[in-house]
């Protein structure tokens, strides 16, 4: 199945008919459902429904404005098309995840900080610790808006959701291993760390 899923998102993407779109989704669909089941399974068993919602939510990601997400990847590799759909069903599940987490806390209540207990950073000194107390996760998500979705989601798993970096890998898929999502979270850590102090006022610098 998964060798055909990049030449069957050429054939969609360049045709533009309704039956290779449908094409490609019957391919996609099995690996999206699978990474949102194994990422809703942390909270315990998934129920259908909300799979099935979520897929749905995936895909119409993958389809806004004109299919854009799918448009800027640029691959021929079907492994690498798979291991990036499993990322953006990633990135969709946590966004699910923290709107239901928001409600449950209500609205208008401050989010959570990087530095909630048990979720130490791996940052060389305290810079990012300290300027992370104060910084609501609307603002790191700006700093992550020029990231790519799958370093995006590993973050998130990573420092939200309490995933190893062994989970995160068998999350991802074969794709990327263990020592690549380290590598991932030290390089987004950082660069979050750097817009982060870019964004304080001149007069709180040190």
């Amino acid at each position: 199945m998964a060798g055909d899923l990049a030449h069957s998102l050429k054939a969609s993407l360049l045709s533009g008919k309704s039956e290779d779109c449908e094409e490609f989704v019957r391919l996609a669909q099995p690996i999206v459902a699978l990474a949102i089941a194994r990422a809703l399974a942390r909270w315990g068993r998934p129920a259908r429904d909300r799979v099935d919602d979520l897929v749905q939510d995936t895909f119409a990601r993958l389809y806004d404005r004109n299919a854009k997400a799918l448009r800027s990847f640029h691959s021929d590799e079907s492994n690498a098309l798979a291991a990036w759909l499993r990322a953006v069903a990633g990135s969709v599940t946590l966004d699910s995840l923290r709107s239901t987490s928001a409600k449950r806390r209500g609205a208008g209540q401050p989010t959570h900080s990087l530095d909630e207990p048990g979720l130490a950073l791996p940052a060389p000194d305290n810079t990012f610790d300290s300027v992370a107390r104060s910084l609501s996760t609307a603002r790191i998500n700006d700093c992550l808006r020029g990231e790519k979705e799958r370093d995006r989601s590993i973050f998130w798993l990573y420092y939200r959701h309490g995933y190893t970096a062994n989970d995160i890998a068998g999350l991802q898929g074969p794709g990327i291993g263990p020592k690549g999502v380290e590598t991932a979270i030290y390089r987004v850590t950082k660069a979050v760390r750097e817009c982060l102090g870019r964004q304080r006022p001149e007069g709180n610098r040190q």
